[in-house]
């Protein structure tokens, strides 16, 4: 597998629908995909399993990690996984049919280990990433926005204890920059963040 995608389902179905949607037509289908649920609650792990049942995409596992948060999830996903990269979406985030094309390629074009794009707020919440430069200080870049080589992650650092918001998601980008790993910005608008 090229790319493994580790989907936070968040404890809802809501969104999910939409993102595996996204990935079910991508133009590069040598992925899979890993749901993490963190939820205790049956009914809504019973919603999230029939929404990864019934989807298009080929090679679809679920796994309810019953971790504090989609972070630890996410990290308990990398080890259940084969793709030579990971990317972390979150269930609202949706995906341009190229995604996985163009950043494989592009990781592989240039020997990047990390490879960012920027990605588009829903209109409703506003706003647009813009954070990918080659600073250290990346400031805020969500996890479904980058894919990473597996064997190159890292635990997320300062990850809260609860579902509150953090920079989690920035502060793994600022450790691996830190560390020397190899990346580079891939300027288009590939992920829409609902």
């Amino acid at each position: 597998m090229r790319i493994s995608y580790i989907v936070s389902a968040f404890n809802s179905s809501r969104f999910l629908p939409c993102l595996l949607g996204s990935l079910a037509v991508q133009t590069d289908q040598d992925f899979e995909v890993l749901v993490t649920d963190n939820t205790v609650d049956e009914d809504k792990a019973l919603a999230i399993r029939r929404v990864c049942r019934i989807s298009d995409v080929k090679h679809i596992r679920y796994v309810n990690t019953r971790q504090t948060t989609c972070y630890h999830s996410a990290e308990t996903g990398v080890g259940l996984v084969q793709g030579e990269f990971v990317c972390f979406p979150s269930d609202d985030n949706y995906y341009m049919p190229t995604f996985g094309e163009a950043m494989y390629r592009t990781a592989s074009a240039n020997g990047a280990d990390l490879v960012l794009c920027e990605m588009i707020f829903d209109g409703r919440r506003g706003g647009r990433y813009s954070v990918m430069d080659t600073k250290a200080a990346f400031g805020h870049v969500d996890k479904g926005g980058f894919i990473l080589r597996r064997d190159k992650f890292q635990p997320f650092p300062g990850k809260p204890d609860t579902d509150i918001p953090c920079g989690a998601d920035g502060m793994l980008i600022d450790q691996l920059v830190a560390s020397g790993i190899s990346h580079i910005k891939l300027p288009d608008i590939l992920v829409v963040h609902n």
